[in-house]
């Protein structure tokens, strides 16, 4: 298994099929949008394929698809059951904002080996929720958590509270999880992008307010919501509930001395970590003749390079930190934005 300077094991592996999505939630994609990736830069499938398989022989086990929304890119069925097929790959899921989905047959994916499915809520609020993504498109989100969990996906929603525009909405999407058998996830906004723009609510502020509501939140189940072996999540089961509701503390209490995750974006870039400007350009390499043997080493040299932890806290745009051999290792910070990077 990959592991890097510091010990950590590296297991899994975040894919965005695309910068493209049907939203524009407020917090994530600036009012002028972006300047999208050229359709002929995107990874191809196949070559998602052949990078997956490579990882897979040093230890990734577990793959979630991302965007941007990844539904807006035709093909993502196959691409699942390609996914699941690959020797080593243990668990696959998705995450979406639910309203790109409406012709998907979740039924199949479920038979081609997708676990789990997150669905982006913010609101439950017809109105704000238009008004932070720009759309009407509630129900079908709605209608997309029936239909996931019909077929017995695991779903979890994920909801970010920020000042000043869905707040108000933390206990009504709570709510979702005493009737339904899902996780409710409130995540910290991360100061990327056009969410630095933004103040986001803290965990402990949204603990508080579903303790007054809920009444005392005591951890329930596993450490975490996805009952996963390392996870930045903490769920509680309030009496009465079916689900559970937790939170993801990136900005209050970082875990990234546990992370085991890397992110691959939809132009071919091995991210390490979020914050980070630094990649390992892997789609040059695949378009450049290089073999399986010479992008596994770069990968596991990358892997071992991974920063020890973020530094959003600070506000310096470069810094060097120490090496072991006592030179400095300079770290630029990250200037895409999320939908860039993928979610």
């Amino acid at each position: 298994m990959m592991q890097d300077q510091y010990g950590r094991k590296l297991n899994y592996l975040r894919i965005s099929l695309t910068d493209r999505c049907n939203l524009q939630c407020r917090y994530c994609m600036p009012e002028e949008g972006i300047c999208t990736i050229k359709q002929q830069d995107y990874l191809t499938f196949d070559e998602i394929l052949r990078l997956v398989r490579i990882m897979a022989g040093q230890g990734i086990r577990k793959l979630r698809l991302t965007g941007g929304e990844p539904f807006v890119r035709k093909g993502v069925p196959r691409l699942v059951q390609q996914l699941c097929a690959v020797e080593g790959i243990e668990e696959v899921d998705i995450t979406t904002n639910g309203v790109a989905s409406r012709d998907i047959d979740w039924k199949q994916l479920v038979e081609y080996g997708l676990h789990g499915v997150n669905i982006s809520l913010d609101a439950l609020d017809p109105i704000i929720y238009q008004q932070i993504t720009g759309v009407d498109g509630l129900e079908q989100v709605m209608q997309t958590i029936q239909d996931a969990l019909a077929v017995g996906l695991r779903v979890k929603i994920n909801c970010v509270p920020v000042c000043g525009i869905n707040e108000q909405e933390i206990i009504s999407v709570a709510q979702l999880a005493r009737n339904y058998p899902i996780d409710v996830r409130f995540i910290e906004l991360m100061p990327i992008g056009t969410g630095a723009r933004w103040k986001g609510v803290d965990s402990r502020q949204v603990m508080d307010r579903l303790e007054s509501v809920f009444g005392p939140l005591e951890p329930a189940g596993s450490a975490n919501c996805s009952e996963e072996a390392v996870g930045p999540a903490i769920c509680y089961r309030p009496e009465g509930f079916v689900g559970r509701v937790g939170s993801i503390s990136p900005m209050t209490h970082p875990f990234c001395a546990s992370c085991n995750r890397l992110r691959l974006t939809a132009d071919g870039k091995l991210k390490t970590c979020l914050y980070y400007d630094e990649v390992l350009d892997l789609r040059e390499l695949l378009r450049n003749g290089a073999t399986d043997a010479v992008i596994e080493k770069r990968i596991v040299e990358a892997v071992y390079d991974k920063p020890d932890r973020h530094r959003f806290q600070e506000a310096n745009k470069e810094m060097s930190e120490p090496t072991g051999d006592g030179s400095e290792q300079k770290y630029a910070r990250n200037h895409k934005k999320m939908v860039q990077i993928g979610g």
